[in-house]
């Protein structure tokens, strides 16, 4: 049972980096991610809380893979500041190349008004921060 929530909440989450990358931050919302999901709005409803947990849900998967991607560079440990800006830099580049939901997050974190992505940022955000401190 838990898989399968977990995957729905993966697909909903995908189904929602799509609704954005057509229709923009202003075009977001439930319907149209519930539509791309295949599933009733209900349970975005109850697995993200509506549209602001589900940004959040988006901004912190964000923040995770950029991590994940930052953290791969600093394996050996750099050689001195010169190589951990080159390898970081290299790192976020190849990350954005190849990640669609990335480029997304970076669109709306450009472009979007302070306020209508302030759930995103925050959450993706937090979640860089904490694994960059830990």
């Amino acid at each position: 049972m838990a898989k399968d929530r977990e995957q729905t909440e993966a697909r909903i989450l995908d189904a929602a980096f799509a609704n954005l990358a057509e229709d923009g931050l202003p075009g977001f919302g439930i319907n149209a991610v519930a539509r791309h999901a295949g599933c009733d709005k209900k349970l975005i409803y109850r697995y993200f809380d509506g549209p602001d947990g589900l940004l959040v849900a988006m901004g912190a998967a964000s923040g995770q893979a950029m991590a994940v991607a930052l953290e791969r560079a600093l394996e050996p440990p750099p050689a001195d500041y010169a190589d951990l800006v080159g390898r970081l830099t290299a790192a976020l580049a190849e990350h954005l190349a190849t990640d669609r939901h990335a480029r997304e997050a970076a669109r709306v974190a450009l472009a979007a008004p302070e306020a209508a992505a302030a759930p995103f940022r925050a959450a993706r955000s937090a979640d860089l921060r904490e694994s960059i401190l830990d």
